[in-house]
């Protein structure tokens, strides 16, 4: 067969190219594929994958890829700059999306399974991310290197390997807001696109859509995940093997990421008890910052202990308990308030799915008896923070008080629908003075205090979408209805899933539906008017007790309070707005909105000055975003 000299100058060109980019210097150790059982894939058609942790893969060739986006701070994990990068920006695209592998790599795609929705779900797997591998940064840390959009693997079921602009700027953006807001993350370092496309259903509604592809590099110690546990169960792809492969899962995982415990007889116990804590934390810091996840499936909790899998997501705007961000998720399985007993639940999974080297029923114990209290001593401690009290010797002292304290703001932001985000970062105005007290040492409150009560006030949300939010799903005759047929025959309703605590909750939302809706909209603003004086005095009477000394300077005290407040509490989170505004104009092929909110992202605690030209996308959501809809669609 006789080859053309143009393809073969084609070929050697392009062989040329591939020893040009910086990500070429990168030292991949590639531990898993070194360590654990490897599938040896030929062709990456969909297939049930038995006695492996990983399937070696080769990514789908893309049609003329483009960097449009570099985070600096994620790529200095990789002890790369953004210059470095971009010197040879045309193969640096190729290697971002995997139709060049960088030097030393070897990819591969992971096996894991899950319970989605508290339902088991068996083989999932890595459907369209395939990792490079990991390399060792200068600092001593060990840093996996995925590409998430890169083609189908033996675990895309009937999906196609793509992942879609869209998802894929949100995913980039969130990945590094999370990391500049302080949570443990997963890290995005460049979003790629390309000139292939996909169909999508973007709301499940048969309104089919073509939609840009593109690929992110994603980082994070391991995407090793509690479902990678779960491979061993019944129904799983490796059934009956769980003796053999879990130690060996869990040896590397502990060996590699959590080496304090390696070599001692309790290991996997100890492992456990610190996956428990990371979890229980991770989720505590979520709920202080307003962030939902969207979908708590067991194959997107991280075994390090950080987010991973940036789906549909929300910050959330107006407070809601029981805030859905997902669009898919019509019952509220992982609404805001559900998050710690979700995640709770799935450290309850990954036992059923480790006891083959654990006691089941005391590793069980341990998570019910210790998972609340982690979580609500690191909730209560940063919700102490967010809210200006600081002195932790104060604590153990007034532990009931405060939890009074917050959880009574908690339920006036729930019931007011306040402004989640701007509340906390405006209640840092609050000011201390002489006049705070009168002759009895009580606090009074002050013409400053009014100004600031009348502000926080103006984050409430309106009466009619307070109204529209407690509109419960049966009307009246409805539930009257499902209450006779509870008592008559529960066994239908059972199999519709309707439950005790379901009928309850919706005779409670029904009640409240009518209680807000017969308030006339001066009795509703008075209502949350008295709730919030009525907190405000208990709160600052508590803030007065942070004060220390016999000469004070309220003003230095003001303002030490303030700056610590402002460090805490975000001026600027991921609205969903913002990311829909970068996505019409990347649609356009306009990409440079990304780089700019990435730059507003990356300063979460600074203000936005009035003068700044990015202050058009870090305002208070406007009103035509309040319809917003993001689902799994990705």
């Amino acid at each position: 067969m006789l080859i053309s000299k143009k393809i073969i100058n084609k070929f050697l060109s392009y062989r040329v190219m591939q020893q040009k980019s910086s990500i070429h210097k990168l030292q991949f150790l590639n531990l898993a594929f070194n360590s654990l059982p490897v599938e040896e894939n030929k062709d990456n058609t969909p297939h049930q994958v038995r006695g492996a942790f990983y399937s070696k893969v080769k990514p789908q060739v893309r049609k003329n890829p483009k960097i449009v986006s570099l985070s600096e701070s994620a790529l200095n994990l990789l002890d790369l700059s953004k210059e470095e990068v971009l010197k040879d920006e045309k193969e640096s695209a190729e290697i971002l999306t995997g139709n060049v592998i960088p030097s030393n790599a070897q990819p591969i795609a992971h096996c894991y399974c899950g319970h989605q929705f508290g339902s088991w779900a068996a083989q999932l797997g890595d459907g369209r991310a395939i990792s490079y591998g990991d390399i060792r940064n200068q600092k001593g840390e060990i840093i996996e290197l995925q590409l998430k959009g890169s083609g189908i693997t033996p675990y895309s079921r009937f999906a196609d390997g793509n992942a879609v602009l869209r998802s894929s700027i949100r995913e980039y953006l969130c990945s590094e807001a999370m990391h500049f807001l302080n949570i443990p993350t997963t890290r995005a370092a460049s979003i790629t696109i390309t000139e292939d496309q996909a169909m999508r259903d973007p709301l499940y509604n048969q309104q089919i859509v073509y939609e840009k592809c593109a690929v992110v590099l994603r980082l994070s110690p391991t995407f090793i995940r509690f479902g990678s546990f779960q491979i061993c169960n019944k129904q799983g792809p490796s059934e009956g093997l769980g003796e053999q492969m879990i130690p060996e899962l869990l040896d590397f995982i502990i060996k590699n990421h959590y080496p304090e415990f390696n070599g001692k007889e309790d290991k996997y116990m100890l492992f456990l008890q610190e996956i428990t804590k990371r979890t229980a934390q991770l989720v505590a810091k979520w709920q202080s910052v307003g962030f939902c996840h969207g979908v708590l499936n067991t194959d997107n909790m991280s075994i390090v202990g950080v987010t991973i899998d940036y789906g549909p997501f929300g910050f959330m705007e107006h407070f809601d308990k029981k805030h859905i961000c997902n669009h898919s998720d019509k019952e509220g399985y992982y609404c805001y308030q559900n998050q710690p007993s979700a995640c709770k639940w799935n450290l309850l999974r990954l036992i059923e799915g480790i006891k083959w080297a654990v006691n089941e029923e005391q590793a069980k114990e341990y998570v019910i008896q210790n998972f609340d209290k982690i979580y609500y001593d690191h909730y209560y401690t940063l919700m102490r923070r967010k809210i200006g009290l600081f002195r932790e010797d104060l604590y153990e002292k007034n532990l009931q008080l405060d939890k009074k304290i917050i959880n009574n703001l908690m339920d006036y932001m729930d019931s007011s629908g306040s402004e989640f985000t701007n509340f906390f970062r405006k209640l840092s105005q609050i000011k201390l003075s002489k006049e705070s007290f009168d002759e009895n040492g009580n606090v009074k409150i002050e013409q400053s205090d009014q100004e600031l009560i009348k502000d926080l006030l103006g984050f409430s949300a309106q009466k009619d979408s307070i109204i529209e939010r407690q509109k419960p799903m049966f009307d009246e005759s409805q539930l009257f209805q499902i209450k006779n047929l509870q008592k008559s025959n529960p066994m239908v309703l059972a199999m519709k899933g309707i439950t005790e605590k379901f009928i309850q909750e919706q005779e409670e939302k029904l009640e409240k539906y009518f209680e807000i809706k017969d308030l006339t909209e001066e009795e509703y603003i008075e209502n949350n008017e008295s709730s919030l004086r009525i907190w405000f005095k208990l709160y600052k009477k508590r803030l007065a007790e942070e004060i220390q000394g016999d000469s004070i300077d309220f003003d230095l005290i003001n303002l030490e309070r303030k700056q610590k407040m402002d460090s805490v509490n975000p001026a600027v989170v991921l609205r969903n707005y913002m990311a829909q505004q970068v996505i019409e104009q990347a649609e356009k092929g306009d990409y440079s909105g990304i780089e700019k909110l990435l730059k507003v992202l990356s300063r979460p605690y600074e203000d936005v000055k009035e003068n700044d030209q990015e202050i058009k996308i870090c305002k208070i959501t406007p009103g035509w975003a309040s319809k917003l809809c993001v689902s799994c669609s990705s």
